[in-house]
């Protein structure tokens, strides 16, 4: 299992407690994916969806876009077993129109 279905796994065997609090972050895309999926694994969409929104356009890993960086952990979370509807939602979202 990759770190980020071990960190998706984790954070959902906590889900029963009523409040995890996060520490706030920089504005910054770094650490915003991880976050983000640790948000939407503990049933918090509108948290985790205002971030995978917030940096739609900035790159990220040098020329990666954040897009693709969260379109491939969307695949790595699935290859895991791990899904979530909000997954599908952002996928939908972040689409090319045409």
């Amino acid at each position: 299992m990759t770190a980020m279905g071990v960190i998706f796994v984790e954070l959902s065997r906590v889900r029963r407690r009523r409040h995890v609090r996060f520490a706030p972050i920089a504005s910054s895309s770094r650490h915003g994916g991880n976050r983000a999926h640790a948000l939407m694994s503990l049933g918090r969409e509108d948290e985790a969806r205002a971030i995978y929104l917030r940096y739609r356009g900035e790159k990220v890993e040098g020329e990666k876009s954040w897009v693709a960086a969260i379109l491939e952990d969307f695949a790595e979370l699935r290859k895991a077993g791990l899904t979530h509807p909000l997954m599908d939602e952002i996928e939908t979202t972040f689409a090319p129109r045409g």
